[in-house]
């Protein structure tokens, strides 16, 4: 329904062939195209391109990533016009992007909360006696060299005595580079993931650059892709373009009518900010703030009581407007917290509010490479575990012959309660702003719905 006339990606395609160095590759939606070709092919072949090398200095160990980028506009022919929406990755830099995961901590945590454990955290969220058992799964989307070592998943899940399981070759898109990748991530992700949900086949899609658009079409284009994706990357809405962040829209929504659920992390800076030395206005993180995705928060658990996390990342996107599905809900916020909301020029209260809902964020005990001394901190950690809770509401749906959620936040809301309202915690204040949004009895701006309680949620979405 949606691919573009044959005829139009012809001509396109024809293009690139006459140039004798541009190969071509169709998206198998049909609507987009990869140009594979080298700098000095950019430079002779796209009219406009002054190709240049761009170095940036990374890390303080004094890594170093160089990229080939025009620095002039490109152009293309006339005949394309109203043909190609958009190209990319001939003049726009790599996105900066931020990993959710708080830095790895040995020893004592600087967070607040109790150590977390699939043990305990199923206990939590009345998980101990969920077990897939028909056939569904769940997926870690990883990018910017995450990587993780197979070997560790079977120790993580025998040491808290639950059934070993591991991602298969052909459950593994992308490239595990466990030679130089990035750990803390990856390895958070997939044994939280797989640890609350016994059963289910995890699967991960890694990736290199933070592409979302790429990594929806290889999603769409992976026969048997399982039906719900973990994200626990992002950064702020200001490093995007409008048009991008759109354009990825358009594939989640894609995504969502095809019966797979999208959550995201909402990152670990509170309401974000811009501006260096001063609060200029509230600027939360992008893909959270997509409408058609699930934003999850943080909270932190100390015995039975379970609170708002102060960084955890919540408010009012500044690209998109507010979905119908939310309205009624963040309307009530609005109207109880009235004089205690923060200054109403830093936010814009009619757009897309987050998180949508909320789990454990902080101390995740981790293992890498063989060593238990490690522990996480982060909404990346919380997106997970909603990723098995989701999972597992697939695999009881698949029991009744019902089919899997899709793209859950309708259905969410009109549940309301999602198993456990947080109420009380500090407001998610990000320095240097003065004040932050504070949990409140039903939605709130910084643990949306609430965290899970699987009876609830199968008694009202199964």
């Amino acid at each position: 329904m949606l691919a573009p006339a044959e005829p139009d990606v012809a001509r396109v395609e024809a293009w690139a062939d006459a140039t004798g160095c541009i190969k071509t590759e169709r998206a198998v939606t049909g609507d987009y195209l990869f140009l594979h070709m080298d700098a000095g092919c950019a430079a002779t072949s796209i009219p406009g391109a002054s190709m240049h090398f761009f170095a940036a200095n990374n890390t303080s160990a004094g890594s170093r990533t160089v990229v080939v980028r025009s620095i002039s506009p490109v152009q293309v022919p006339a005949a394309w016009y109203g043909v190609v929406e958009a190209v990319h990755g001939l003049v726009d830099l790599p996105i900066p992007h931020t990993r959710f995961a708080a830095a790895v901590t040995s020893g004592k945590s600087p967070y607040p909360g109790d150590e977390m454990t699939p043990v305990n955290i199923a206990q939590a969220y009345g998980l101990s006696k969920a077990e897939g058992a028909h056939g569904q799964g769940l997926a870690l989307a990883e990018f910017e060299d995450s990587a993780f070592y197979t070997s560790d998943i079977q120790l993580f899940l025998a040491n808290y005595s639950l059934p070993t399981a591991n991602i298969t070759a052909d459950h593994m898109i992308g490239i595990d580079d466990t030679f130089d990748g990035y750990l803390a991530e990856a390895s958070l992700d997939v044994q939280y993931a797989m640890g609350l949900s016994p059963g289910i086949t995890a699967w991960a899609f890694i990736r290199g650059p933070f592409d979302l658009t790429g990594w929806a079409l290889n999603v769409s284009a992976t026969k048997d892709a399982p039906k719900v994706h973990s994200i626990s990357y992002g950064s702020k809405e200001t490093a995007f373009e409008q048009a991008d962040m759109e354009r990825d829209n358009t594939e989640f929504q894609k995504l969502g009518v095809q019966g797979f659920t999208i959550l995201v992390a909402s990152g670990d800076s509170g309401t974000g900010h811009d501006g260096l030395f001063r609060c200029k206005r509230f600027m939360p993180n992008y893909p959270s703030t997509s409408p058609y995705v699930t934003s999850v928060g943080g909270t932190y658990i100390v015995g039975s009581d379970e609170s708002s996390w102060n960084y955890s990342g919540g408010g009012f996107s500044a690209s998109f407007p507010m979905p119908a599905y939310q309205q009624a809900a963040v309307s009530s916020y609005l109207k109880a917290q009235g004089s205690q909301l923060p200054e109403s020029s830093l936010f814009n209260s009619t757009n897309r509010a987050v998180p949508d809902i909320s789990a454990v964020a902080t101390n995740f005990n981790v293992i890498m490479q063989g060593y238990w001394d490690n522990q996480a901190s982060g909404t990346s950690a919380s997106a997970p575990v909603w990723a098995a809770v989701i999972a597992l509401l697939n695999d009881a749906r698949a029991a009744a012959g019902k089919p899997p959620l899709g793209f859950i936040n309708p259905a969410l809301y009109k549940l309301g309660d999602v198993g456990r309202d947080i109420t009380a915690g500090d407001p998610n204040k990000d320095s240097p702003c003065k004040a932050g949004f504070a949990a409140a009895p039903g939605w709130d701006a910084v643990t949306g719905l609430g965290s899970p309680l699987f009876s609830k949620l199968v008694a009202g979405l199964v």
